[in-house]
């Protein structure tokens, strides 16, 4: 797990956005060139993720606006793992506020991260007091997302 703490930019956005994704897309791409290069990527899962989104709007908070936690859409970037490049899957409506194509749900998400390294994501697992666990509930891979 690689971690980029200061993402929650409820105010001071346009100071530092900037030096935060430059910082991300730096280490995000030499990590995939050099998995791509070591012919590590196609069995290497890469996921990109934060627990919830952004509000699309930026909050007015004098001279630092920012943005606040916004649950009800936002993006997840996968690469690597049989992931076709490139894809889009879901769009947003023009002000980005709700979901118009395609919603996915995490048992989705789940799904397509078990797909890509080739876990069945049917089986159950026993947990140490005898208890089945199922590997994900529900849900279905994103089959957009494999060539």
């Amino acid at each position: 797990e690689v971690a980029r703490a200061g993402w929650d930019m409820h105010q001071d956005l346009y100071s530092r956005i900037k030096s935060a994704a430059a910082e991300v897309d730096r280490g995000l791409s030499q990590l995939l060139a050099d998995l791509k290069q070591r012919g590590l990527l196609k069995k290497t899962l890469v996921v990109c993720l934060g627990e919830f989104g952004r509000t699309p709007k930026i909050n007015s908070r004098g001279n630092n606006p920012g943005r606040d936690h916004w649950a009800r859409n936002f993006s997840i970037l996968l690469a690597g793992g049989g992931i076709s490049g490139g894809t889009v899957v879901g769009k947003t409506s023009d002000n980005g506020q709700e979901i118009v194509d395609r919603a996915l749900s995490v048992e989705d998400f789940f799904q397509t991260m078990c797909r890509a390294l080739n876990i069945d994501a049917s089986k159950e697992l026993v947990t140490p007091e005898g208890r089945p666990l199922k590997i994900v509930d529900g849900g279905q891979p994103v089959k957009e997302l494999f060539g």
